[in-house]
């Protein structure tokens, strides 16, 4: 299995943190195309960026310059993090290695994509258009992208079926994805939303870790696993003791949980750090890399 993340599965920690985590737990490689690669340049700094805008926007001890001295200080060292992050050893990132044939026939590939499959094919080939070559030229075996307004994805797999001679779905959405991973098992697809989706940041009584709950199906919903955290949120609320369903989850997840929560741990020390060394200091408790990182608008 060769999975490939878009730019927005990628940018935003609740997916990227859960698709990492399977990926480390069945050993296959998360692959990061040229493409989505060069968006997230962008991307993770804006995420991190609007994040960090969340945190000051709820402390008054600072005016507007130091507040942008702060945000421009976490966007950069997010992108250092990442950028140091797909080559790191203990990590499923794959970063492929563009070559000018690979590259040449990814635009290629992309220039002649049929009508429809797009939302507009650019006359020079990037965004979706290649992203989808690049998933072929690549082998990827999956693409999950939550862009289903952008893409056609019925359209798109019936011409990438004829293009790669497989019977499969090459473009799948976020829950098709989890889903295709865990064989159809949907208590396998509960049991890693819990384990690698946010769980293991669950801390405090019951009153915290109830409203911890609700975050996290939110923010998998937000990521585009609508049914997965449609059954969550059914079993949690069904479950006669919720907490040990969510306990039981950890346990079997613990040993790759422990490695995708490492990895969003160095993102948090890289972005503190930097925001200590222009002087910020928590306030209440609240930090950087507390500040719950699930898709945003």
């Amino acid at each position: 299995m060769r999975l490939a993340l878009d730019t927005n599965l990628i940018s935003h920690r609740t997916p990227r943190e859960l698709l990492h985590g399977v990926a480390i737990e069945r050993e296959f490689p998360l692959v990061v195309l040229p493409e989505v690669l060069e968006e997230t340049l962008v991307r993770v700094r804006r995420v991190e960026e609007r994040r960090i805008d969340r945190l000051l926007a709820e402390d008054a001890r600072w005016n507007e310059e130091r507040m942008e001295e702060f945000r421009a200080a976490a966007g950069q060292a997010a992108l250092d993090w990442w950028l140091e992050e797909i080559e790191h050893s203990e990590t499923a990132y794959v970063r492929v290695e563009e070559t000018v044939s690979d590259a040449r026939a990814a635009r290629r590939i992309a220039s002649n994509l049929p009508s429809g499959i797009v939302e507009r094919t650019p006359p020079e080939p990037e965004g979706d258009a290649l992203i989808i070559a690049q998933a072929i030229v690549y082998d990827a075996h999956l693409l999950s992208t939550n862009n289903l307004q952008s893409i056609d994805h019925e359209n798109a797999n019936r011409w990438a079926r004829r293009m790669t001679q497989s019977e499969g779905d090459l473009i799948q959405e976020p829950d098709s994805t989890l889903r295709s991973l865990a064989d159809g098992d949907r208590t396998q697809m509960c049991r890693w939303a819990i384990g690698y989706g946010g769980a293991n940041r669950m801390q405090g009584g019951e009153s915290r870790w109830r409203r911890d709950c609700d975050r996290m199906v939110s923010a998998l919903k937000g990521a585009g696993f609508d049914r997965t955290s449609g059954w969550l949120s059914w079993a949690l609320k069904t479950s006669q003791e919720p907490s040990a369903l969510i306990k039981d989850a950890l346990q079997a997840t613990q040993a790759p949980g422990r490695l995708a929560w490492a990895s969003e741990q160095r993102r948090y020390s890289r972005v503190r750090g930097a925001m200590m060394e222009l002087g910020w200091h928590p306030k209440g408790g609240g930090e950087p890399g507390s500040v719950r990182s699930g898709p945003s608008p």
